[in-house]
């Protein structure tokens, strides 16, 4: 049996998968890990950088759960073999710290090359797929970075609690499969929904789309526009 942390995780970190997304998603992981320089890691390294993607991959769909308890149901199925494993694995702020250590741009990665991915998507309207733009707003967490970079919205009372992003997505209708996504502080010059829209809509390379706008997209004049 055993009792060690580092040496249990060290048995599933270099090569952890999360069915049944592992099919698809882990040799783009550890694809972009290596193109990122991210792929290497210390001996004794309790997240290695492949579990450390599961685990931010995974809080977005358990969104009930902190970090530590997040990670506990990940290798929730050790403990079956290795009983004597405690309930928190890790001290307070060593997940933080490692998700800021991997960065964004790994994800950002991999997101783009997941999107190649879709290459046989039935066109669902007169041979034509359907896609759909749409808009939300984000709360982000109230860090100096997001501050610089977001800003606060303006208050009666002065600014919001938190710093706000405004982002739009571009999704396959039929399949609810997203292309894109283009993000912007949520207020100031060149960060509307409609400016957004083009930032995708410039990228955009693939022949036989219908495009479907909401209303606050003004779709008429947006229609002329890319049309021209």
């Amino acid at each position: 049996m055993i009792k060690d942390v580092p040496e249990a995780l060290k048995q599933i970190g270099p090569s952890f998968k999360l069915e049944p997304f592992a099919t698809v998603i882990q040799p783009i992981i550890q694809d972009v890990l290596a193109e990122h320089k991210k792929d290497k890691y210390r001996k004794g390294t309790l997240l290695t950088p492949l579990l450390m993607v599961w685990l931010v991959l995974t809080l977005t769909l358990r969104r009930d759960m902190n970090y530590h308890k997040t990670l506990n149901w990940l290798v929730s199925g050790l403990r079956w073999l290795y009983l004597d494993l405690p309930a928190k694995l890790l001290k307070d702020g060593a997940i933080s710290h490692a998700r800021v250590k991997l960065g964004s741009g790994v994800f950002q990665g991999i997101f783009y090359k997941f999107v190649l991915s879709f290459t046989l998507i039935i066109p669902d309207f007169y041979g034509l797929i359907t896609v759909i733009f749409d808009g939300t707003d984000m709360t982000m967490p109230d860090t100096k970075s997001n501050r610089d970079k977001f800003g606060k919205p303006k208050s009666r009372s002065g600014s919001g609690a938190f710093p706000q992003m405004r982002v739009v997505a571009l999704m396959v209708m039929s399949a609810r499969l997203i292309f894109d996504v283009a993000y912007a502080p949520f207020s100031g010059k060149k960060t509307g929904e409609r400016t957004l829209m083009f930032k995708i809509l410039e990228k955009i390379k693939r022949k036989g789309l219908l495009f479907l706008f909401d209303a606050g997209f003004y779709s008429f004049f947006s229609c002329l526009v890319y049309g021209r």
